[in-house]
């Protein structure tokens, strides 16, 4: 037995001997005589000594979780593509899910556990680093196909696009950012959301905000390589406006199981925002309805209506479109007179022409050549592609 396993007979008794009478367990045993986990395993099983069961094992959880399609599982498999992996055994093949984070946010994968029914002592720390590990294991679970949500093995070098439910890329997108994005937002100092992954995800990321309505500003950087090393690219958002754009279409401020100490003072700054809408709102309703009734019955221009009532042209146009109320307590009262947007007259492009831009768009076509060939900003045609403002159906 002691040649079939590169082990003499001295050695093993040694094995034996520490395992049964010190606190050390296999990786330290294998460690220490310099050979692997398995080998000590198995010297272990031969000569009948029971084996501790590690907590990738010892303690069960709820494995309908992972197999659901909600905003939980949503959230769980984001944070998995940013911090977690899949690991094949080299024995049996099979595959176990390992997800890896500082031990100061210990407090998502207590909630994992809370979410999968298993007890907050599956959770491991290594020694002497700040790191927290929460593993699921299962022969047959992690055998079946995920790509669904990104997550395949080797995931760094062999990246995959998610493809799912759009209802629910929010969740997703906050559990990839709260796993590998940095948030930061201190009033009047600095700005930024940015997000450091594959360049396969980075352009899906980016793609994606865009399908959800996403019309700030995404800078993208692309890091020197240097030998021997993986460097991947990088995109952030910087401006304060588009910030508090991406958060409000996230809906951080509805969202009960994020990284709070990431998102914590954006979801002030947009409770603050609400209330400084409400504030400066210069019309009531029967003002509102009056400009409306004007704009409708009268050929007035939206010129002439600024100066009237001596405010700019775009709370006019927000007044027309039904977004002046919009984020107020407000809004619900301002939707029972005014059901429908209101279509500004001169419009830049017809609705034959904002369809041939939606063809020209869904056929992969560029929206820089899109904006040169129809003389437009980008903004204007991200809003006839969206259905938004003056050119959505009515």
């Amino acid at each position: 037995m002691a040649a079939k396993l590169k082990l003499n007979q001295h050695q093993i008794d040694e094995i034996i001997k520490v395992y049964t009478t010190t606190s050390a367990n296999q990786a330290d045993i294998a460690k220490s005589n310099n050979v692997g986990v398995g080998l000590i395993r198995k010297v272990l099983r031969k000569n009948n000594i029971k084996t501790i069961k590690s907590k990738r094992t010892k303690y069960p959880y709820n494995e309908q979780f992972f197999l659901n399609e909600n905003y939980k599982t949503a959230y769980f498999f984001g944070f998995v593509l940013g911090d977690g992996c899949l690991i094949q055994n080299t024995i049996n093949h099979a595959y176990r899910l390992c997800i890896g984070i500082q031990k100061s946010d210990e407090c998502i994968l207590q909630q994992f556990c809370d979410w999968t029914n298993r007890s907050h002592k599956a959770i491991m720390y290594r020694k002497n680093q700040n790191v927290c590990l929460l593993e699921f294991c299962n022969k047959n679970l992690f055998n079946n196909s995920y790509e669904k949500w990104g997550l395949v093995p080797n995931k760094t070098y062999n990246p995959v696009e998610p493809n799912f439910n759009l209802s629910l890329m929010k969740s997703f997108i906050i559990g990839l950012l709260d796993a590998d994005g940095h948030v930061v937002y201190n009033e009047n100092k600095n700005y930024t959301i940015s997000f450091v992954n594959s360049k396969v995800i980075i352009n899906w990321f980016i793609k994606t905000l865009r399908v959800l309505g996403f019309r700030g500003k995404i800078n993208y950087t692309t890091p020197k390589s240097y030998k021997n090393s993986v460097n991947f690219p990088t995109v952030y958002i910087s401006r304060k406006q588009d910030i508090i754009e991406l958060s409000k279409i996230l809906e951080i401020d509805k969202c009960n199981f994020c990284l709070d100490r990431k998102w914590k003072t954006i979801k002030a700054a947009l409770k603050n925002e609400s209330y400084k809408i409400n504030k400066k709102l210069k019309f009531n309703e029967n003002q509102v309805k009056k400009i409306i009734n004007i704009y409708k019955t009268e050929s007035i221009s939206i010129n002439k209506i600024s100066k009237i009532y001596k405010i700019n042209k775009q709370i006019i146009k927000k007044i027309l479109n039904g977004t002046y109320f919009s984020q107020t307590k407000k809004s619900l009262q301002y939707q029972q007179f005014q059901t429908e947007i209101i279509p500004i007259r001169n419009r830049k492009f017809s609705e034959k022409q904002c369809e041939e831009i939606r063809n020209l768009y869904n056929k992969k076509v560029s929206v820089v050549y899109i904006t040169k060939k129809y003389n437009a900003g980008k903004n204007l045609i991200y809003d006839i592609i969206n259905f938004k403002g003056a050119y959505k159906k009515i």
